[in-house]
């Protein structure tokens, strides 16, 4: 099968949708041809291969405003230059990763030429609005009006997916015609394994079946290619997405259950919600970087040398340092912490918050129990997950979160808001715990129950390994590769009068 992944965000870009693009693509060259479309890294277009398989055809792009080293696709010419990539690939499907400038032009054209399009939605406006310099009501504005916006575009595609069943109500609710998929992002358990500091593996129990059910339904819209699934029902529409709301669509609340991952779509499910059989088989999908196993103690001892890190108890935030992640909240509450106990603070990646942060440290007399390891390339981030103790993440717009699946796949316990999609993940006294968003002091409490009993800790490591096995990347490309083999029923013809 020839395959056409459109991204707005993609490699050097560092966000999840960037990683889990990248991620998809290369997995599925095992079996398929695979091209894709994203930003270029100059002011000019491109085309080649990477030494992993995937065809890139990079659009010419400029540089983001406040926001070095992320680059965007002008609107001006871009419906030329997706018709033109689509002309040269001719692909079987199109799978678009957002509804911006240049994945709506490539749906635009995709839907010209009777191409299959499956879209995924990574987006929240909540991790763009607040930049915007304006009043709170104008930014409630805009929030709806961004919703608004993704929906009519949204409502082009064939399928939509989005990451976790939160996910999938949010954009639901929003407006996007549903049914709209949960589709876990996956994570790579081959690379990202449980260790201790010794380097024995740590058991994180069997891999389990995702669950889900779907009642039978069409997709509103659309009408010719497929039956399947429910629509989650709600009085409301574009801009509400609340959390109460949402919660009713999934059907769970705010939290998740104990024992499985209820609502995300297995492969075999999406075989028989689309028609196509179950195609599991063959053998695992190669994700990006290495298969050796991470974790030994030198290895670990290799990170810390590296990145200047002590060899003691380490609470551990990887991803982005921006706003939208409130680290200040994180730094408030291990202030509390090393009132009490010695431990250290580890914040791996780059962003604009920096800055703030490191004088919100300094300001709390903690600097130099924080080391911010700026941007740390693939290869060592699972080393940074061996040397963790507790993982930390205080995100209230997270619609899945691949750092937090990382580190739960690394055996590590999570302490994270309970706030948007990450109480899929973090079960209270089972993978980790929850603490209110934004409460600096319930989260130092939690922190401090982990670091301060080990053993527990290790079992809750135990089980969010476990749970991270049912979110095997191999699972998330078979289930996108059936979506892929549906194909569009012909347009009934019209009985003479």
């Amino acid at each position: 099968m020839r395959i056409l992944i459109g991204a707005d965000t993609y490699a050097p870009h560092v966000n999840g949708a960037a990683a889990f693009a990248q991620r998809l693509a290369v997995a599925l060259t095992v079996r398929h041809e695979v091209h894709v479309a994203v930003p270029s890294t100059g002011y000019r277009s491109s085309t080649g291969m990477t030494r992993d398989g995937v065809v890139e055809h990079r659009v010419r792009s400029l540089p983001m405003p406040g926001h070095p080293g992320f680059r965007f696709c002008a609107p001006l010419g871009l419906r030329a230059e997706a018709r033109r990539i689509l002309d040269e690939v001719q692909p079987d499907v199109l799978h678009v990763q957002s509804h911006f400038p240049l994945c709506r032009a490539l749906i635009e054209a995709a839907r010209s030429r009777k191409i299959l399009i499956v879209a995924t939605n990574h987006f929240m406006p909540e991790n763009l609005v607040h930049y915007l310099p304006i009043g709170e009501a104008a930014r409630l504005s805009v929030h709806g009006w961004a919703w608004r916006d993704a929906a009519r575009v949204f409502a082009l595609a064939d399928v939509v997916t989005a990451p976790t069943p939160y996910a999938a109500a949010l954009a639901t609710v929003a407006g996007v015609p549903g049914p709209v998929l949960p589709i876990s992002n996956g994570v790579d358990l081959a690379r990202f394994r449980s260790h201790t500091e010794t380097g024995s593996q740590v058991d994180g129990g069997s891999q389990a079946g995702v669950s889900a059910s779907f009642e039978t339904g069409s997709r509103a819209g659309t009408g010719s290619w497929a039956e399947a699934g429910s629509r989650a029902e709600s009085g409301s529409q574009a801009g509400s997405g609340s959390p109460a709301g949402v919660g009713s669509c999934v059907g769970t609340g705010s939290r998740a259950e104990t024992d499985s991952q209820p609502g995300f779509v297995s492969p075999a499910e999406v075989g028989s919600w689309a028609g196509t059989g179950s195609r599991t088989e063959g053998g695992s999908h190669v994700g990006v970087g290495s298969r050796a196993e991470i974790g030994s103690r030198s290895e670990i001892g290799e990170f810390r040398l590296r990145y200047g890190v002590p060899d003691k108890p380490a609470i551990t935030y990887v991803g982005r340092l921006d706003a939208e992640k409130n680290l200040d909240v994180v730094i408030r509450a291990f202030a509390k912490v090393r009132a009490s106990m010695d431990a250290q603070l580890l914040l791996v990646g780059a962003g604009a918050e920096r800055p703030k942060l490191s004088e919100l440290a300094a300001e709390m007399n903690i600097s130099e129990h924080v080391t911010f390891t700026g941007f740390v390339p693939d290869e060592d981030l699972p080393s940074a997950y061996a040397a963790t103790t507790v993982f930390v993440n205080a995100g209230t717009a997270e619609l899945q979160s691949l750092v937090t699946l990382e580190a739960m796949a690394s055996g590590r316990p999570v302490v994270g808001a309970d706030a948007a999609a990450l109480p899929h993940l973090v079960e209270n006294g089972g993978t980790g715990y929850l603490f209110p968003p934004g409460d600096s002091d319930a989260l130092a409490d939690r922190l401090m129950l982990l670091l301060g009993d080990p053993q527990h800790a290790q079992a809750l490591g135990r089980k969010a390994r476990a749970v991270a096995e049912q979110h095997d990347e191999s699972r998330t490309v078979a289930a996108f590769e059936q979506l892929y083999a549906i194909r569009r029923a012909p347009a009934p013809a019209e009985v003479p009068a």
